[in-house]
């Protein structure tokens, strides 16, 4: 008799839970396609653990991966059941959230920022801060533009401590 495989596991990152690098690809294509086809908005927020180096050499990884999972639920709690929340690289996060218009993607990540300053988290001095840059996606221009916008969007923000697509400060 085989073992069951789980599929879920192709898409879905171990530590965290949310869906992976892989599936965030997948995704985009399709509401790419989707927005250019129905005209519809399209908003990607880029997320990035501030500091995050020095949680995992100060307090270790047990501690690290806690974060990890912490800022996973975070996510997850702060979107409607329509979006996607990925896990993008170590520390960075993505959601995607269809249909939604610049304003419902800047009240998505004050949302997000408001719960991650009240995270308290075990084991852990001081505060977690993470920077969240906007980006809004432009009718044709494609997934890869998209998602270069949306990278640059946020190192100009981890720099200057401000999303450039709506010009609001987005470090806490």
């Amino acid at each position: 008799m085989k073992p069951e495989f789980d599929k879920r596991a192709l898409i879905t990152d171990s530590l965290t839970g949310v869906h992976n690098l892989r599936y965030l690809d997948k995704v985009l294509s399709w509401e790419v396609v989707r927005a250019d086809r129905w005209q519809l908005p399209l908003i990607m927020l880029m997320l990035d653990i501030d500091s995050f180096k020095q949680v995992n050499d100060i307090h270790g990884p047990v501690v690290g991966n806690t974060v990890l999972k912490s800022l996973a639920a975070i996510l997850r709690s702060s979107v409607r059941p329509q979006d996607f929340v990925f896990r993008s690289g170590g520390d960075e996060f993505c959601v995607v959230l269809p249909g939604a218009d610049l304003n419902g993607g800047l009240q998505v990540r004050e949302r997000i920022l408001s719960r991650i300053e009240n995270l308290d988290l075990t084991g852990l001095s001081g505060k977690v801060t993470a920077t969240i840059a906007v980006c809004e996606y432009k009718a044709g221009l494609g997934r890869s533009h998209f998602v270069v916008r949306a990278k640059e969007a946020l190192l100009r923000a981890k720099r200057d401590g401000h999303d450039h697509e709506s010009g609001i400060p987005v470090h806490i």
